[in-house]
């Protein structure tokens, strides 16, 4: 079956009683399924061996739980530059992922901002620097749950 253009279709399975046998009946439908390309990111994802930057021009960088049901992730290999005077919000419930690096180069001026999606540590956010990632920081002021986990690495310098 071809389906027009992009949109929603629903599938739903419904399996009646099993026979003495054990054999299966049911029912298919559909209840949920994207179909086309999910859109683009508001901001930009590096992947492995690529450098993005995140400018004052997308802040605040929003992370909420991607379209494909996960929360962001920095690639192995991948970097974020976050430029000075950038905010970057976790939503609540993301963990967001570092495993490649994520440089953070505020001035005193103008510090880079990380953290919970309404301000100070509001709700449920964490950032996980998993192993073999790095997240660096120059003023850097970061107001959400870090944790460098089986060998992630963190450097601030004020």
């Amino acid at each position: 079956m071809t389906l027009p253009g992009t949109g929603r279709i629903a599938i739903r399975m419904v399996v009646g009683s099993a026979p003495s046998n054990f054999d299966f009946s049911g029912t298919f439908l559909i209840d949920s399924l994207q179909i086309g390309n999910p859109p683009p990111l508001p901001y930009p994802l590096p992947a492995a061996g690529q450098t993005v930057h995140w400018t004052t021009a997308t802040s605040p960088v929003l992370l909420n739980v991607l379209p494909t049901g996960q929360s962001p992730r920095i690639v192995p290999g991948g970097t974020v530059v976050v430029d000075s005077g950038v905010e970057v919000r976790v939503g609540n419930g993301v963990v967001f992922d570092v495993s490649g690096t994520l440089s953070m180069q505020g001035t005193a001026a103008q510090p880079v901002r990380l953290r919970g999606n309404t301000g100070f540590s509001a709700g449920w956010a964490r950032i996980v620097v998993a192993s073999g990632g790095l997240i660096t920081g120059t003023f850097a002021d970061i107001q959400t749950l870090t944790d460098l986990l089986y060998g992630g690495k963190a450097s601030f310098i004020d």
